[in-house]
C-alpha cells in the first residue's frame, strides 16, 4: 500500500504466544502502542479493543540496565517483554527504511531488537566500540571482550529461554556488554 503518494507503507506482523513474549519492531520506525492492532480468531482489534477484550496486557516492559520499566511506545533497536492472553497476532505499520544501525548496548544486560525484516546471524554484526568497528568473534573473543559472545532468546511455546546464534525480526534477546557500543549490520 501507498503512504500519501510518496512512500512506501509495509505491514509487519509479530506472532504472540499465549503468556510472556519478548518482542521488538522489525524495523527502524517508533511505535506507541495506540498504532497497533491486535488480531486474533481472525478479528481486528484496536490496542485499546485488545486490551479491554482481555487479548494482550496493556503495558511493555523495557529493560534499562537497573530494572524494568512500562513503556507506551516501542523503541527500534529495543526489546520489550509483553503478556498476550490467547495466541494472537501484533499488526503494525512502517514506512522507514533500514539502516547501519541496529542497536545501543550499555554496559551490562540489554533486551535488544533487531529493526530488521530479515533474519541476521550474530556472526554477520560489527560492533562499535569508541568509534572502531570490530567483528563478532574480534568483540567477543581475547583479554578485554566488548561484549559476552552468547545471545538468550525465548521461547514464546515452551516459556523458557534459549541460546540464539541468529537474531529473528520481530524477537527480543537479552545480551551482556562489558563496554557501552552499537550493534550494526555488517559491510557497513
Amino acid at each position: 500500500m501507498r503512504k500519501n503518494g510518496i512512500g512506501k507503507t509495509t505491514a509487519a506482523c509479530i506472532n504472540l504466544r499465549k503468556f510472556w513474549n519478548l518482542i521488538s519492531l522489525p524495523f527502524n520506525e517508533t511505535k506507541a502502542k495506540t498504532t497497533i492492532k491486535v488480531r486474533n480468531n481472525s478479528i481486528e482489534y484496536t490496542w485499546a479493543e485488545a486490551v479491554s477484550n482481555h487479548i494482550v496486557l496493556d503495558s511493555f516492559y523495557d529493560w534499562d540496565t537497573t530494572g524494568y520499566v512500562i513503556r507506551d511506545s516501542l523503541v527500534p533497536g529495543q526489546g520489550y517483554w509483553m503478556w498476550a492472553y490467547y495466541d494472537c497476532v501484533m499488526i503494525l505499520t512502517s514506512s522507514k527504511t533500514e539502516d547501519a544501525r541496529l542497536s545501543d548496548l550499555q554496559i551490562g544486560w540489554n533486551i535488544i531488537g533487531l529493526p530488521v525484516s530479515t533474519s541476521l546471524a550474530k556472526s554477520t554484526l560489527i560492533v562499535n566500540y569508541s568509534g572502531n568497528n570490530y567483528t563478532w568473534e574480534q568483540a567477543t573473543t581475547g583479554a578485554d571482550p566488548i561484549i559476552l559472545g552468547f545471545i538468550y532468546g525465548w521461547n514464546r511455546i515452551n516459556q523458557m529461554y534459549m541460546l540464539s546464534d541468529t537474531f529473528v525480526p520481530g524477537n527480543s534477546y537479552w545480551m551482556y556488554a562489558y563496554k557501552d557500543c552499537i550493534l550494526k549490520k555488517g559491510g557497513s
